[in-house]
């Protein structure tokens, strides 16, 4: 019965590419295939031969008498989620044409005009960073605390925010320069170890995966005719996933005779397979809440307090309701809103699957995920009636790539338009102050 929703599961998640092949790659139908078959596929099929190696071990040490019940009932859910998700996103929506981000850095259609708005944005991020650096003791101090990332950041958010925004829109930028001419690789190259280097930082690895993904997309919309199977492409893709699964390899002594290198790949896959806990935290929420203790939608009430600084309000929840999940799973269960100074402050992120569950239950699912799916239709919408401007290509990345129906990414996608604005705003007052 597992296998057979399984495949279920897989012949409407791949919808997008069997039916729509004429959609361009950054479609948000095609963007979500891909992704929910990176974060959820690996890990429904090794689960199969070995569940305790790909689920979380809180989770599983919690639900391991159910945890084919959980499995089953996270396969049909999650397959009626990206059913209505994808209804959302063929929904024929009517959008008027945006009148403030897709009037910007088009002040001058030339190739000087980018790459001098890339290097603005560039080295903006660029002071920032080590005003941050120096704020918060020096790179010794930032390293040393690095495990304590969301404490030792705390204060510091919208500083990282910015420095995100405009590491983000300079490599779009850059990509919009070489619609124009050519430039040198190895400047290209440096340019990307510097991005690697700021978000190792503050950002994470996550971040720099997702400029990554904001850069190839972009790339795809300014240069139409670029194809991804390709030989040499296809070469690029095998080198780089067999560096991944063979990484563990290159660590410790490779030539030691006792090494079982079938098994060190073995583990590695499960590792792989496990990804980012998104299914351990589906599975953890579908176990602990059902009928008699769902939230009705009170967890959204925490939204009212994150702009409040928590030194104005010590007793503010935590913006990433994730919070409460983890210490769900550990034991100390509480209901929003709850001061997060009183919690452990790790944060499981539920994704919309997860908050509209352990808010109106399956109904929340259904609900949830066609708001979505309608909200990644208007955002597409907006893309193609913006003509691609640089704003509106990152806000729409963002949507599709991290936004979900959750308070934390409801307050991020708030906060960046109000930057992408101003930096509207000021653009257009300095170039019509130059003339």
């Amino acid at each position: 019965m597992y296998n057979f929703f399984l495949l279920i599961y897989i012949t409407v998640l791949t919808f997008p590419f069997w039916r729509g092949k004429k959609l361009p790659m950054f479609h948000p139908s095609k963007i979500v295939c891909i992704f929910y078959s990176f974060y959820t596929l690996p890990f429904l099929i090794m689960s199969i031969n070995n569940k305790e190696k790909v689920i979380h071990e809180f989770v599983y040490a919690k639900y391991q008498h159910n945890l084919d019940d959980l499995l089953f009932e996270y396969i049909v859910l999650q397959t009626i989620g990206i059913i209505f998700l994808y209804l959302g996103i063929f929904t024929s929506l009517g959008v008027k044409k945006s009148t403030v981000l897709n009037q910007s850095f088009k002040i001058k259609d030339n190739f000087y005009f980018f790459i001098k708005t890339f290097y603005f944005f560039f080295f903006t991020a660029v002071v920032f960073f080590f005003y941050l650096l120096s704020t918060l003791g020096g790179i010794q101090e930032v390293l040393l605390n690095a495990y304590l990332q969301a404490d030792f950041l705390s204060g510091s958010g919208h500083i990282v925010l910015i420095i995100n925004t405009c590491l983000f829109i300079s490599v779009i930028t850059l990509n919009k320069a070489l619609t124009y001419k050519r430039i040198n690789i190895i400047f290209i190259l440096i340019i990307y170890i510097f991005y690697f280097i700021m978000f190792s930082f503050f950002g994470g690895r996550s971040n720099f995966i997702l400029l990554i993904l904001i850069s190839f997309f972009s790339y795809m919309m300014f240069f139409k005719n670029f194809k991804i199977f390709t030989l040499k492409n296809l070469i690029i893709i095998f080198c780089l996933g067999s560096y991944v699964i063979i990484m563990p390899l290159i660590r410790g002594d490779i030539l030691n005779p006792d090494y079982n290198y079938i098994e060190l790949i073995s583990e590695n896959l499960y590792t792989l397979a496990k990804g980012n806990e998104y299914i351990s935290i589906q599975l953890s929420i579908l176990g602990s809440f059902n009928i008699s203790n769902l939230w009705f939608g009170v967890s959204y009430l925490d939204l009212i307090y994150s702009f409040i600084p928590s030194s104005l309000y010590p007793d503010k929840p935590p913006v990433a309701e994730g919070v409460y999940f983890f210490n769900n799973i550990i034991g100390n269960i509480q209901t929003p809103p709850y001061p997060a100074r009183k919690m452990t402050l790790v944060g499981w992120p539920p994704g919309t699957m997860g908050i509209m569950y352990s808010n109106f239950h399956a109904i929340g699912i259904i609900f949830g995920y066609y708001i979505l799916g309608l909200f990644y239709k208007y955002s597409y919408a907006k893309l193609l009636t913006s003509d691609y401007s640089i704003p509106t290509i990152y806000l729409y990345l963002f949507i599709i790539l991290k936004f979900e129906l959750t308070n934390h990414y409801i307050f991020h996608l708030i906060t960046l338009i109000i930057i992408l604005r101003f930096i509207v705003f000021i653009q257009r007052k300095f170039y019509s102050i130059r003339k």
